[in-house]
């Protein structure tokens, strides 16, 4: 046999190898060997989870996803989110989001606050624990009770501005693409899930069009 190509296989068998052992039930971040970047990894409900939004910019040699002003992360389009989870790992179902299906505090970072504050407002977080303070344009003080992230699971959720349907509309919150597609009335038999957090409201799932672009978060089972 060529020795160039059984060097290329066992190569590649050994590239396979090194990222499947990243997968198990007591790992808490993988390094994803297609571009470097280390992952850290949240264990909610028996499920390993991939603890911030996906950043590959290539895969087979084309560029995929953008940067997104003010989100974390790249955004993909709802059939790149499908192929961009590492092997071994897949993007959630609609129904795996919906075991997330919590008070949103219990997911989103502890920078939450302090990063939808300075960023829509420009001024840097003040309030105490359970205080808000933001300013209006004119540089007007009020205040708003919230309960800050606590982030029990690890997940740390950030938030950011997406945007979705013909008309541009706002999403301040979160966003993550699910694998599911449901729903007649949508082209090719229905239209994709994503899930959505969003401060002060419980966590929910919504349908989107397949072509905007939303973060990607991969889950799979411990090993």
């Amino acid at each position: 046999m060529n020795v160039k190509l059984t060097f290329g296989i066992i190569f590649g068998l050994l590239l396979a190898n090194i990222a499947n052992a990243q997968f198990n039930a007591d790992s808490t971040v993988f390094t994803d060997v297609r571009d470097g970047h280390a992952y850290p990894v949240a264990k909610i409900k028996g499920k390993l989870w991939t603890a911030q939004n996906l950043r590959l910019e290539k895969l087979d040699g084309k560029i995929i996803g953008r940067t997104m002003q003010r989100v974390d992360g790249r955004v993909y389009n709802q059939a790149e989110a499908k192929q961009v989870c590492l092997n071994g790992w897949h993007l959630p179902s609609d129904a795996e989001w919906q075991t997330l299906i919590m008070p949103s505090k219990y997911l989103i970072s502890k920078d939450w606050e302090k990063i939808r504050v300075e960023t829509t407002y420009g001024r840097k977080h003040e309030g105490s624990s359970g205080i808000r303070v933001t300013y209006d344009r004119r540089g007007n003080a009020y205040y708003d009770t919230v309960q800050i992230g606590i982030d029990k699971y690890g997940f740390n959720a950030l938030w950011g501005y997406y945007y979705y349907g013909e008309n541009m509309t706002q999403i301040q919150g979160a966003v993550f693409w699910s694998s599911t597609f449901g729903g007649k009335e949508a082209p090719k038999g229905g239209s994709p899930f994503a899930f959505v957090i969003k401060e002060k409201e419980s966590t929910y799932t919504m349908q989107h069009f397949a072509d905007e672009e939303y973060s990607v978060r991969c889950i799979t089972e411990p090993k």
